[in-house]
């Protein structure tokens, strides 16, 4: 005799314990973090099949390998009840992690301990966070004859890398200063800051500063110098152009 099997492929499994979302998020609001922030760890776990499970498991928050918080699984409803999920909040101290440039820390939320579950496949999620890392400087360059007459000015673009995806150029403060060569007696007092980033959003975006030295300067050569801020008050290293111009 011939024995035929018919399967519906839509049906729920009778258990279904699964991962909805599981948010990580620094607790000042920050969009990355640095070392020793406080981050907020979000998971909500969902009874997706067709029966209610009761069965135990416990919900665990895990990073590098280790599982630092967890929670027992609740009774879950079926599918269709109104107490079908359950959510689970805990939070991490970041004094441990060293930021590293273009640094992301991943955390694992994860069900275990199931007993029937249909689909083990969606029991892990994972969740990552930036790193707002120190941002460095490019070296300034002159936008002109590096010779400046009496009574002339110059230009000097400035650019920069914020070293990670928290930061843009246009979240990073720049400052600009010149000495005569050699002597390291920085000052801003001949710098014109600018008002606005030049050329936001292309591969041309920078910062246009310009020299515009007194009349009783003394002629020669000069270094100039730059380095930026990120949002985070996090300072970078000054980057000198030494003999950048000369005065005339």
């Amino acid at each position: 005799e011939d024995v035929y099997a018919a399967a519906d492929g839509t049906m729920q499994p009778p258990i279904d314990i699964s991962m909805v979302s599981f948010n990580v998020a620094n607790q000042d609001g920050a969009p990355g973090f640095m070392s020793g922030d406080t981050l907020d760890l979000d998971v909500t776990v969902r009874n997706a099949g067709a029966d209610t499970y009761s069965d135990g498991g416990t919900i665990q928050i895990c990073y590098d390998n280790a599982c630092f918080d967890s929670t027992p699984l609740n009774t879950l409803s079926n599918a269709a009840g109104s107490s079908n999920t359950q959510t689970f909040s805990t939070t991490f101290d970041t004094s441990s992690i060293v930021n590293t440039a273009n640094g992301l820390t991943g955390f694992k939320a994860q069900v275990v301990g199931l007993t029937g579950d249909g689909n083990g496949a969606n029991n892990v999620q994972m969740s990552y966070i930036e790193h707002d890392f120190t941002p460095a400087t490019d070296t300034p360059i002159a936008d002109g004859d590096i010779a400046i007459p009496r009574g002339g000015t110059l230009d000097f673009d400035v650019t920069g890398n914020p070293r990670d995806g928290v930061d843009t150029m246009a979240t990073m403060t720049p400052q600009f200063e010149v000495s005569p060569s050699g002597s390291s007696s920085w000052s801003s007092d001949w710098v014109d800051a600018p008002m606005s980033l030049t050329a936001q959003g292309t591969q041309y975006e920078r910062y246009v500063f310009t020299v515009e030295p007194v009349s009783t300067a003394s002629s020669g050569d000069y270094d100039v110098r730059a380095r930026f801020t990120d949002a985070r008050g996090q300072v970078g290293d000054w980057k000198v152009a030494s003999a950048a111009f000369s005065l005339m």
